[in-house]
């Protein structure tokens, strides 16, 4: 079925169960487009960019309460690796993906969390935009940049990027699809539980990038 068709059969199934016409026809377009699209509209060589920013997914807990990076990011910096060396330049990461780096000689921007001793909370989780934020503090700044990061999670990596302006690179066919049973993050220990995550975040960003920014509250 073509996106054209899936669209109108989505639009038709909302207007049966009484959603408006006009809600029902957006309503199917943002499903499309920022729910159901894993891929990438504009693949572009990854030597083109010249930085790389790399977003983990999960990590392990030990009994003790230690972090370690755990698969998915060890495969990740190797991921980052070849690429680096396909072609070196500045690369933020965040830790679970710096530290298998770093232990291989390989130059790295590190992003970790903020860390409050004091507080309930020791360790402040650090969401994507977060990354992204702490990632423009530390340099990265008008470079094209090749994001690396889970297949489920690269196109809203990518996604947020633009909407700060930056050229993005990605290619979602070389990312890690497999997650981690063993992950201390429960969004990223399964397949299913991590799309439909991964849906709740893509939705929460429309919502507060594009629908709140259109209608501001007075």
């Amino acid at each position: 079925m073509s996106v054209k068709n899936l669209q109108a059969s989505i639009t038709d199934h909302l207007l049966a169960q009484g959603i408006a016409e006009e809600s029902a026809a957006a309503l199917a377009e943002i499903i499309l487009t920022h729910v159901l699209s894993w891929s990438d509209a504009d693949p572009a060589d990854a030597e083109s960019a010249n930085a790389i920013l790399a977003f983990s997914f999960g990590h392990r807990i030990s009994s003790n309460g230690n972090r370690t990076p755990g698969p998915i990011n060890h495969e990740l910096a190797a991921i980052v690796k070849r690429h680096y060396e396909a072609k070196p330049r500045p690369i933020f990461a965040q830790w679970e993906i710096a530290e298998p780096l770093i232990a291989q000689g390989v130059p790295v921007q590190a992003i970790y969390p903020s860390i409050h001793r004091d507080s309930a909370v020791e360790v402040q989780y650090l969401n994507t935009e977060g990354v992204l934020d702490e990632a423009l503090r530390l340099g990265l700044s008008d470079y094209p940049v090749l994001v690396i990061a889970h297949r489920h999670h690269v196109v809203r990596c990518a996604t947020l990027i633009r909407q700060r302006n930056l050229t993005v690179v990605i290619r979602p066919q070389e990312m890690p699809s497999i997650c981690d049973p063993e992950s201390g993050q429960l969004w990223t220990a399964g397949k299913l539980t991590n799309l439909i995550s991964e849906i709740i975040s893509r939705l929460s960003a429309y919502r507060e990038h594009e629908l709140y920014e259109r209608h501001p509250i007075p």
